[in-house]
């Protein structure tokens, strides 16, 4: 039986369900639906209290179950010896990871109440995509920091890699902390300045199998899905005979489930047509990748976009196209994202493309955040549009006070988003003309006029 503020989903914050069922059953751990997009969603079960059962008492007395509706008031000693377990609620703020442990039942079979934390909030709402790499060529920037954020935003990424981040230290503390919020990461002293590992901290569990300079070697395991699954994020050397480290690294990994997933920039070609322009491919650049491929651990993923993934943008005669980043997949990872795709995007600061890995389960997440435009506060309607709503009288006070201020807030500047300009809708409708400038410019690389074009979008 569904409540009807969940059934209408009005003021929801979580699903309230009441489930009749024996006192003998054991209670389910999870329970499984389809969405209104007709996926099948895995759920988690949160208990707010569980009655104390006794599978078999000592002395050889017959197993007895005690009934919560005998007792008046939790923590009463019942006939049997047994004591109602109360409602247990731990929140842990500020956790960095958002996964608290909860335990069901004890040593000797008795139900206690699991405790709530943060991985309960959120958990099998909506899928995320797989997996997305980018080489940024640089993180150092704020302007970079802010595209890597929109891309994972607006693409859905449920855990992903820059590449050649060129960042040490505690500068990648500061920028996690600073910019990726809700976000966990992963670097070390043998990946650092190279890869950077990046995960939706309430959505996805990451654990680090293996590593080299070349390659981190990854088991994910994502909230709203059923299996753990492999995921190896690359970042090739320049240089063949250190490539060599990198096949034999890759054709020695060990896997304790078995799809899997390899994705990034190898800085290799794999085929005689991966390169455009200048300096064509040669057979020794070829050689090692067909190898690796041959042996048959894995093959490339269907993909979309763009068929080139790096450019030197230069002058049309100079120009050079290449396709170093790759993606490729085993068997079992098409049994487990039977339609998934790898789908490669020219974006504006980089001169890589960035690849998202999704399937046909990847949706929407949860609700749209909030994004504040820096220009709005330059608008000279700004300050009147603000303290108009802010200063408009409510009965509530303290945080639930500043909450409702807030709302209302949020609302009133998403409508003069809108009524000046709406620069989120201008700043898609100007990266769609981009991409369509940069492919086009791929597909003619000698016409000087389509190279004119693409320099204009940017």
């Amino acid at each position: 039986m569904v409540d009807k503020i969940t059934k209408e989903r009005t003021m929801i914050k979580f699903a309230r369900v009441l489930v009749e069922m024996e006192i003998t059953d054991h209670p389910p751990k999870v329970t499984h639906f389809l969405n209104e997009y007709g996926q099948l969603i895995e759920q988690r079960i949160e208990y707010e209290w569980l009655p104390t059962r006794w599978e078999e008492l000592e002395g050889g007395i017959e197993k007895k179950t005690v009934n919560v509706a005998e007792t008046d008031k939790p923590g009463e000693k019942c006939s049997a010896g047994t004591t109602i377990v109360a409602k247990e609620k731990q929140r842990e703020e500020g956790e960095k990871d958002g996964r608290q442990k909860g335990q069901t039942s004890d040593t000797k079979g008795n139900w206690i109440t699991p405790r709530r934390g943060a991985h309960n909030r959120n958990v099998g709402e909506k899928y995320l995509a797989p997996a997305q790499h980018w080489n940024i060529r640089g993180l150092n920037s704020n302007k970079k920091q802010e595209a890597v954020v929109d891309v994972c935003r607006m693409r859905k990424i449920g855990v992903g890699a820059v590449l050649e981040t060129k960042m040490k230290g505690d500068k990648v503390a500061q920028a996690m902390k600073a910019v990726f919020n809700c976000w966990d990461y992963y670097t070390s002293n043998v990946i650092e300045g190279r890869i950077l590992v990046i995960w939706r901290n309430k959505f996805v569990k990451v654990d680090i199998l293996e590593e080299s300079n070349q390659y981190v070697h990854c088991l994910v395991k994502m909230l709203s899905l059923n299996k753990e699954f492999c995921v190896t994020f690359v970042y090739g050397s320049n240089f063949i005979e250190e490539r060599k480290c990198l096949w034999n690294g890759l054709a020695g990994l060990q896997f304790p489930v078995k799809p899997w997933l390899i994705m990034g920039d190898f800085n290799a070609v794999f085929e005689f047509g991966d390169r455009k322009g200048r300096n064509p491919v040669t057979k020794n650049e070829v050689e090692e990748a067909t190898n690796w491929l041959a042996l048959g651990l894995a093959d490339t993923l269907q993909r979309s976009g763009s068929f080139f993934t790096w450019s030197n943008n230069h002058e049309v005669n100079d120009r050079i196209y290449s396709r170093t980043d790759h993606v490729l997949k085993n068997e079992e990872w098409l049994d487990m994202f039977t339609d998934s795709s790898a789908n490669m995007s020219w974006e504006t600061v980089s001169d890589h493309c960035t690849c998202v890995v999704s399937s046909a389960k990847a949706g929407n997440i949860g609700i749209k955040p909030f994004k504040f435009f820096n220009f709005w506060v330059h608008h000279k309607d700004y300050k009147h549009v603000v303290m108009e709503r802010w200063t408009k009288p409510i009965r509530s006070k303290g945080r639930r006070g500043l909450l409702i201020k807030c709302l209302r807030l949020k609302h009133r500047l998403r409508m003069f988003n809108k009524n000046s300009g709406d620069i989120e809708v201008q700043h898609a409708e100007a990266r769609a003309k981009l991409l369509e400038a940069k492919l086009e410019a791929q597909a003619n690389s000698g016409d000087i006029r389509k190279s004119e074009e693409e320099k204009k979008g940017f």
